[in-house]
């Protein structure tokens, strides 16, 4: 599906090496010569512009996309498509992806909290606009070169859902491991679909899993619409109850009983760490790297177990 395309030009940018390939795009090193820039430059499969209506989706997607200004989501530079191979330009991060640094296992609370806080908020900002994501994961969360969390390629699963429709009805859009129930069903999604791909990338951050594996991809979106994750205490002792509580709420089955918001659902995580003594004190010898985690919200979240909801 995708040829190396190493040393070709796109737009103002030479395409000087490859970076990684996945099911639904390629990204190159890309270089600017009349500014003296490097940018990374994402390659969509050519296929795609067999659907007429593609690129005009595309194009409309990108623009909607190029509005969204919030630390928290990478900018996109510009957008085009060069002998019927739609590209994307955006910054290079120079810290990689959250996928990397989980291949040496879970991380600290206080680091995952760190990491979420800043993605959430930028999930509900672009909710406010009525943008979702649609495929929140490991590999589209980047590090900038002060080692902050960068979310990337919003909408984009939108833009291939279209367009596979009038390809291929065995094409699933969006990755299962992630994937709400919801969205497993295709129904129509909102912020909380978001939400729940947050909690199971919080899940596996926290213990070194994803809540649900099976042989195929049909059998984990079958276990996300129709099981409840195990507890995350199965596979990390060191947490508390209340963390516990706070990520499977986010992983809910029904919408309705998860959080609000993804705000809440960060917030939330850190009252539990902070109840539990998880946070880093001022006086410890060690500190996580980057900003401070968040103090406990004045207007602590309640967490319930799901189904254990107060009666009004």
């Amino acid at each position: 599906m995708f040829p190396d395309l190493t040393n070709q030009t796109f737009g103002a940018y030479k395409l000087t090496a490859l970076l990684g390939r996945g099911g639904m795009a390629a990204v190159y090193r890309g270089y600017q010569e009349s500014i003296d820039r490097t940018v990374a430059v994402k390659v969509l499969p050519a296929m795609f512009m067999l659907d007429e209506t593609f690129l005009s989706r595309f194009i409309t997607e990108a623009k909607v996309l190029s509005k969204l200004t919030l630390d928290g989501i990478l900018p996109l530079y510009e957008f085009g498509e060069k002998n019927g191979t739609p590209y994307i330009v955006m910054p290079l991060m120079s810290g990689g992806s959250l996928e990397n640094r989980l291949t040496n296992g879970p991380l600290p609370l206080t680091e995952v909290i760190r990491i979420v806080t800043p993605l959430a908020e930028a999930l509900d900002y672009a909710h406010e606009q009525g943008i979702y994501h649609r495929d929140v994961k490991p590999s589209n969360i980047l590090f900038d070169q002060r080692d902050e969390p960068i979310l990337t390629d919003f909408g984009i699963a939108k833009t291939f859902e279209s367009a596979s429709s009038n390809l291929t009805n065995s094409m699933i859009i969006g990755t299962p491991d992630y994937m709400s129930p919801e969205q497993g069903r295709g129904l129509e999604l909102d912020g909380r679909s978001d939400q729940y791909a947050l909690g199971v990338v919080v899940y596996e951050a926290l213990t070194g899993h994803v809540p649900f594996n099976a042989p195929n991809l049909l059998g984990i979106i079958y276990k996300h619409a129709t099981e409840a994750p195990p507890s995350l205490r199965t596979h990390n002792t060191d947490l508390s109850e209340a963390v516990d509580v706070a990520v499977l709420k986010a992983l809910a089955k029904n919408p309705d009983e998860r959080f609000p918001n993804v705000t809440g659902f960060a917030r939330a995580l850190a009252n539990a760490a902070y109840l539990s003594r998880d946070f880093w004190l001022p006086d410890t010898k060690t500190k996580p790297r980057g900003k401070r985690p968040p103090q406990p919200s004045d207007k602590t979240v309640p967490i319930t177990r799901p189904g254990n909801e107060p009666k009004s």
